[in-house]
């Protein structure tokens, strides 16, 4: 075996380290040697059998070499009395890529800046299938993932590029990235087939794109295996463009060029302003003869961006009132407090409780009924003898109508001319 394949064989051989399979659902009365004939081409170091109080057994199996969970087929079927066992590699990894990590990092120092966020489970760089090299980026997983979180996110304060990779990459080759970030490119470059040709030594990328957001500018490369992007990164390292030795690095793996594309595009933006870049003079020229095209379609589109930044502009405040205004408010001529008649609350005493009842008033006689008002025949307007008293007499003043201001001010004159009389 050459010192690249023993090289990967060691990182299957820590990454599957602790690793067990779980076996669960089996029959009643199952025994250690049912699970053994069970998995007869597998290497079983022991099993644990774990039965629950309602009967059902599962079993945990510790294998010799756990690396051959790295080939573990999960399709395959496994029957026992005639019933589907699931077996399944446990517990499920859950990794925290680091990325662009500078060249010549010992694997010390990364273990040492990885644990002050938590004890670590595992944790080393990914190297080259063809040669053993660092890759320059690296996996590791905490005992809880809370720690993972924590690391997550104060690298990415400090300015590296990790993330937390997607519960489905299960193997080393799934750890392989297919993408690279290409940094250092020279000032106002735009030439985009030039830089595909750079990155097309062994192959032409079927994804390439530069962003022009930033102070500089920044390209990303995707192909369809790992081991394309691989040995292109190992024939692009240290190349130039233009005089500029081009900065080439591995993104975390599991993650689309497009996606980590509009990611950093958006990072980049909000990073150079708080308002974005106007719109370049090719888009109002495009606009302009949008609109001398088909006006309609061009009105229409206006009123739907004018709608969204409405809909995105904060509404006003209004401004608080003039502090005349406010003096004024408490100029305003209230009554006196003495003419303010508040009703008299009788106090509760629990020794005169229940009051006593008032006597009952006197019932007329039974023969006696009590006098009919005039009735007024229908469809005739009613007779001034027909009309019932006004509860008061009305006001001097004008009021017309029984709105809230006219039935307000009838009361207020009502009661002030009736506070007068009695002084």
């Amino acid at each position: 075996m050459s010192d690249s394949k023993e090289v990967q064989q060691a990182l299957r051989r820590e990454l599957h380290r602790g690793r067990f399979l779980s076996i669960k659902h089996l029959p009643r009365q199952v025994t250690e040697e049912d699970v053994r004939e069970l998995l007869s081409d597998v290497d079983v170091a022991s099993v644990q059998l774990v039965t629950s109080a309602s009967g059902a057994s599962a079993a945990q199996v510790i294998l010799s070499a756990p690396e051959i969970l790295d080939a573990w087929d999960p399709d395959r079927v496994f029957l026992m009395r005639g019933q589907r066992i699931p077996v399944k590699p446990s517990p499920q990894l859950m990794l925290l890529c680091v990325a662009n990590l500078a060249p010549g990092l010992p694997e010390e120092q990364l273990h040492a800046t990885l644990e002050t966020f938590g004890p670590l489970v595992r944790c080393f760089q990914m190297r080259c299938a063809a040669t053993g090299a660092p890759k320059r980026y690296a996996v590791a997983e905490f005992a809880l993932y809370e720690h993972c979180l924590r690391a997550r996110k104060a690298l990415i304060e400090r300015g590296a590029t990790c993330d937390v990779l997607d519960l489905s990459l299960q193997t080393l080759d799934a750890l392989h990235s297919k993408c690279m970030l290409v940094e250092n490119l020279p000032e106002n470059f735009r030439d985009l087939s030039r830089l595909r040709q750079v990155f097309s030594p062994v192959t032409s990328p079927p994804y390439c794109q530069l962003c022009l957001t930033g102070p500089r500018n920044w390209g990303l490369v995707e192909f369809h295996s790992w081991q394309d992007a691989e040995a292109t990164w190992l024939a692009v390292d240290g190349a130039e463009l233009n005089g500029c030795p081009l900065k080439v690095s591995f993104c975390p793996p599991g993650v689309r060029a497009i996606n980590l594309f509009l990611q950093r595009q958006e990072e980049a933006r909000s990073a150079g302003g708080l308002l974005p870049d106007p719109p370049s003079p090719l888009v109002y020229r495009q606009m302009q003869n949008l609109a001398k095209q088909n006006p309609i379609f061009a009105k229409n589109l206006e009123a739907i961006v004018m709608t969204e930044q409405i809909k995105k502009t904060p509404p006003a405040v209004p401004p608080p009132p003039p502090k005349a205004v406010l003096a004024s408010v408490h100029n305003l001529p209230f009554p006196p407090r003495s003419q303010l008649l508040v009703p008299a609350v009788p106090m509760f005493n629990p020794a005169t409780w229940p009051p006593p009842l008032p006597p009952p008033e006197p019932q007329p006689p039974q023969n006696q009924s009590k006098p009919k008002s005039p009735e007024t025949p229908q469809g005739q307007k009613r007779k001034m003898n027909h009309i019932p008293p006004s509860p008061e007499p009305s006001p001097e003043n004008n009021y017309i109508g029984q709105h809230s201001q006219g039935i307000g001010g009838h009361y207020a004159d009502s009661y002030f001319k009736r506070k007068r009389k009695e002084l």
